[in-house]
């Protein structure tokens, strides 16, 4: 069975679009059941349970790494792909390198997502690119919650996305072009993010933080500090200064 599934996969297009299918079907189902499977426990209690800070930030963490679990372990074990740390482009350890790049990214990140918010703008009727982003959390007031908060938004997830988008889809995805792999691994972490403006600006993300793991470094851990630091400076300005982009034009 194990053979047969590998057979099936043994091709370059096949391949490609396994590595959308697959994640994809991993990511909604999670998406669906564990809800599901949370409210046949606590029933309508759910909805008091997401506005904690503290069971919102274990629930994403639990979501990230079942996700991941799917994504990598199901075919490397039930489908018979090889799937090695280079692969996913975890080797060795984060470098001063790193961090620069993960610096300079995010500017020329920033600025492509900055040119194609302002074609959406103008193509795209009703459009607002700065439309707020629901990012999980809200009314935090204590300490523990903004850590709580921090950790999830600034630490977890963008260290589990860059795993699962740059790391384990678009390594499988450049074996057969690398080219065609950052383009539909773009589209797809711009989809996951579902609002428009930020699946635009998560696009233009992912196209250069493609180029820094495919050109630059050959793993992972640019592309995990350009997005902590993205991450942090959007906590910052929601949740610790939001005055700022309050008083910002509209």
């Amino acid at each position: 069975m194990k053979q047969q599934l590998h057979k099936i996969l043994d091709t370059k297009w096949r391949k490609i679009a396994f590595w959308i299918i697959w994640p994809a079907f991993v990511f909604y189902s999670v998406q669906y059941i564990i809800p599901l499977v949370l409210w046949m426990f606590v029933g309508d209690n759910l909805a008091s349970l997401a506005n904690n800070a503290v069971f919102s930030t274990v629930y994403s963490a639990v979501v990230y790494v079942i996700i991941l679990a799917g994504v990598f372990y199901i075919p490397k074990y039930a489908f018979g792909q090889k799937i090695t740390k280079k692969d996913i482009g975890v080797t060795g350890l984060p470098t001063w390198t790193d961090i620069g790049l993960g610096f300079a990214g995010l500017i020329v990140a920033m600025l492509l997502a900055g040119i194609l918010s302002a074609i959406a703008t103008s193509i795209i009727p009703g459009f607002d690119p700065s439309e707020a982003q629901d990012v999980g959390f809200s009314n935090l007031s204590q300490s523990y919650q903004f850590i709580m908060a921090f950790i999830a938004l600034v630490v977890v997830a963008p260290a589990a996305e860059e795993l699962i988008f740059r790391g384990v889809i678009y390594g499988e995805m450049r074996k057969v072009n690398p080219y065609l792999a950052t383009i539909i691994v773009s589209l797809m972490f711009g989809i996951a993010h579902g609002q428009l403006n930020v699946s635009i600006t998560t696009f233009a993300m992912s196209l250069v933080m493609c180029f820094m793991r495919e050109k630059l470094t050959g793993t992972v851990w640019s592309t995990i500090i350009l997005h902590m630091i993205k991450n942090a400076v959007a906590f910052y300005f929601l949740f610790i200064a939001p005055e700022i982009l309050q008083s910002l034009p509209q």
